[in-house]
């Protein structure tokens, strides 16, 4: 509740000049408390509960009664040993998360009824849910005392209103006027995913404690392979309301919400989700960003209409990286202080060993804009964005990381 500590009467400003600014020594020059009070910084309130002059205020609600949030987790596993050390397991995971809370920009539901006392109203609720299912798979192969392999892969979907703490309905994106229609995949899903990892450590010679053993053994050499699929992301317009001095005037004057997702898709792009897929002059959007888009019609005014294209409907890259490491234990000589087991740990470890590139997720992604002339009650699409559907940044490459330790 602390979002509502800037509510009137908690805080309130004021800019003071002139005659409005009081003068006064203090009665004690001991005590700061001491100076006399400002009649002209004294905030009036009418019957509503709000400051009686000034500039309008913003002010921030809470429903009465909150919902308690709530996460029901479920999951059901099973191990099946196939004989010859191979272990097959599958099971399922999934979960039910309710009543979480948003921050709702209140004027842009009840714009019919504003007051014009109030600059900004945000409404805390607990009305956002979400949900998460998998199917997990693993198969598992020890081969000897020395290596073992195991590959995971799980198909999975996360679904949520939205994917973030307490968020603004004027968020990119969000159409604030039907929580229903934003529920969609998680701005973090992942449809798939696999990873492969090996462990192998070597023993040369017979004997844990044989000075053979100590000098030419000790290696572990381990390796992880991961794929997955890409996360997935929004087309949407910017809208500029011409006529007025904040142009970010959907639905009403200074409403702040100004993002709109499209009528439809029309079709024609690509669906290679490589690298290549995403990088520039791509065959995934060769046109411009406007062709592959129909605009929502914005002309009649208000609440714009429904989106015709779902939240996180399109899917970035998708990531694969290979990571190791190298190691090598030197045992040290039994001695009385150190004992028998002391020894030095040389450790290196490889992040993206073969530096393959990995291009960052994709944010949600800029159509263009329309330029609604409420006058003439018509509207134009303008400014196709150049860069639409491609990845601007890569993530790390090859990293080596080398370590030392002494144990006893």
């Amino acid at each position: 509740m602390l979002n509502g500590r800037s509510n009137p009467p908690l805080v309130a400003g004021d800019n003071l000049f002139g005659s409005n600014i009081l003068y006064a020594a203090s009665s004690d020059p001991h005590n700061l408390n001491g100076f006399p009070a400002n009649p002209n910084t004294i905030v009036a309130f009418n019957s509503n509960n709000l400051p009686a002059s000034g500039a309008p205020v913003s002010l921030t609600g809470f429903d009465t009664n909150f919902p308690t949030p709530v996460t029901y987790r479920y999951s059901l596993g099973t191990q099946y040993d196939l004989g010859h050390n191979w272990i097959l397991s599958v099971g399922y995971q999934g979960s039910l998360s309710r009543h979480y809370t948003r921050q709702q920009n209140f004027n842009l539901v009840n714009f019919q009824d504003l007051n014009p006392q109030i600059q900004n109203y945000n409404r805390f609720t607990n009305d956002t849910n979400g949900s998460y299912n998998a199917l997990l798979t693993e198969l598992q192969y020890r081969f000897s005392d020395t290596f073992q392999i195991d590959g995971q892969y799980t198909f999975a979907k996360a679904e949520d209103n939205y994917s973030g703490d307490f968020h603004g309905d004027f968020d990119q994106g969000v159409f604030p006027f039907s929580r229903q229609s934003e529920f969609a995949p998680s701005d973090y899903d992942v449809r798939h995913n696999f990873k492969l990892y090996g462990v192998w450590t070597p023993r040369f010679f017979h004997g844990e404690h044989s000075w053979l053993e100590k000098i030419a053994g000790g290696w572990t050499v381990t390796g992880i392979f991961n794929a997955h699929t890409g996360f997935p992301w929004t087309p949407f317009y910017n809208v500029q309301v011409q006529g007025v001095t904040n142009s970010c005037s959907l639905v009403f004057v200074n409403s702040g919400y100004c993002t709109v997702r499209p009528a439809a898709f029309l079709g024609g792009a690509g669906s290679d989700f490589s690298n290549a897929g995403f990088e520039p002059n791509s065959s995934n959007f060769r046109n411009a960003s406007l062709t592959y888009f129909a605009p929502p019609d914005l002309t009649a005014g208000g609440v714009p209409p429904s989106p015709g294209v779902a939240r996180n409907s399109f899917r970035g890259p998708r990531y694969s990286s290979i990571d190791a490491t190298l190691g090598k234990a030197f045992g040290l000589p039994r001695m009385r202080v150190l004992g028998e087991n002391a020894r030095i740990d040389l450790r290196a470890n490889f992040y993206n060993l073969f530096n393959q590139l990995n291009l960052t997720p994709l944010a949600n992604q800029n159509i263009g804009t329309i330029v609604v002339n409420p006058t003439t009650g018509t509207q134009t699409v303008t400014s196709p964005n150049g860069t639409f559907g491609v990845a601007t940044n890569a993530l790390g490459g090859r990293i080596i990381e080398a370590q030392i330790r002494f144990s006893f």
